[in-house]
């Protein structure tokens, strides 16, 4: 595993991969992830807003969420873990709009 964790990637990483034109494009969605691990938590990406995507926190009224592993979280960012695969092998759980999760790999592997 990288020396990226979780809590690093989304309070330093996520939200410089997020442009304001890609985030208008996606229509202004809101996704909620639950990490579990050691610097696991939760984390709201707010496409709504017109700065300030990312923040720690839980959101119930999220349009797409998603569960995963630390472990698995960080092989997705680095390339090792193909988000899809990582979805039909059960490490990645989404509830809510599923057809928003085509978003994740260009969210979480950058574009």
């Amino acid at each position: 595993m990288s020396q990226t964790s979780a809590r690093h990637f989304f309070a330093e990483q996520l939200a410089q991969r997020i442009t304001p034109e890609w985030a208008e494009s996606t229509g202004g969605v809101v996704f909620q992830f639950h990490v579990s691990g050691d610097t696991g938590g939760s984390w709201i990406v707010d496409l709504n807003r017109t700065g300030d995507w990312v923040c720690e926190g839980q959101d119930d009224a999220a349009d797409c969420t998603i569960g995963l592993s630390e472990e698995d979280l960080i092989a997705i960012v680095d390339g090792q873990l193909n988000p899809n695969m990582a979805y039909m092998l059960g490490k990645l759980r989404i509830t809510g709009n599923i057809s928003l999760s085509l978003k994740i790999p260009s969210l979480l592997v950058g574009r």
